[in-house]
Parts: structure tokens; C-alpha cells; sequence
């Protein structure tokens, strides 16, 4: 399958500098919605929003599909963190304390390590971050509006 975001938009040809050619962005020919079998209507943004996010419609449709992508991953990363905060017995792991059952071909796998290895504050502030960052570039003129994160 391929890769959305791999999308050059047609602006391979890019300029001496070497850099895609990015002057189709004011003049793009996409608006609208997309209808897809995996994922609801995404939007399309207009010409005139292009012009003021510094991004082609073919990027911007990118962006909003990496942000749902983004915000579908913190929700569960963020359910997965919850889970482990229940506590060990939840798991089903078996304790640290267990070395017979927690250790297979040289590593470790406890209630303990599920937690320390596996829930991890700054991963979660990264999606949120990338979210974030997705939407203010999407909607510059937006003032401090965000993605409404969970």
C-alpha cells in the first residue's frame, strides 16, 4: 500500500536550488472533501488557505491525515499508560521478584519493566506536540487554537 505522505504532490521538478517548486501552492487545483474507505471525510483546504499555511493542499491533506493518525495513537498510548498505572496484577506479567517466569533469551519482561519501559511522559507530550503543531500550521490565523486532545 502506499504511502500517502510519500506524495510528492507533482512538485518534483523543484528549482535551481534544488528545493520542490512550491508556486502551484497558491494556485492548487484541490478543494473540497475526500471520501476513503479507511477514514472519514477529510477536508480539503481551499486555494486561500494555502497561501497563508506556507503548505500545498497535497500537504496540507498530509498533515490532517498524519494529525487523526497522531491523535487515534496518543488516545491509545495514553489508555495503555492508564493501564499500566492499575497496577502489575493487571498485566498478567509476572513480577520482578519472579525470576523464572519474567526472563526469556536474556531479557526481562515484569509488571515493573512493562512500566518503566513502556510508559513514557515524554512520548506521550511528543504526539501531543506533533498534534499541535499540525493544527496551529494548518489554521495560522487560528490564535491559540488547537486540536482538542482527549
Amino acid at each position: 500500500r502506499a504511502n500517502p505522505l510519500a506524495n510528492d504532490g507533482g512538485y518534483a521538478q523543484g528549482n535551481a536550488a534544488g528545493q520542490p517548486d512550491r508556486s502551484a501552492a497558491t494556485t492548487g487545483p484541490l478543494s473540497g472533501t475526500i471520501h476513503s474507505t479507511t477514514a472519514s471525510a477529510i477536508p480539503i483546504p481551499s486555494e486561500s488557505s494555502a497561501t497563508t499555511t506556507h503548505f500545498t493542499p497535497e500537504e496540507q491533506l498530509a498533515m490532517t491525515r498524519l494529525k487523526e493518525k497522531l491523535m487515534r495513537v496518543s488516545q491509545a498510548y495514553d489508555d495503555l499508560c492508564g493501564f499500566l498505572d492499575q497496577g502489575g496484577a493487571e498485566t498478567g506479567l509476572p513480577p520482578i521478584s519472579d525470576k523464572d517466569r519474567c526472563r526469556q533469551d536474556g531479557d526481562s519482561y515484569s509488571q515493573e519493566d512493562a512500566v518503566r519501559e513502556l510508559k513514557n511522559e515524554w512520548m506521550a507530550k511528543r504526539f501531543r506536540d506533533y498534534i499541535i503543531f499540525i493544527q496551529k500550521s494548518l489554521n495560522p490565523d487560528s490564535g491559540q487554537q488547537t486540536a482538542q486532545l482527549h
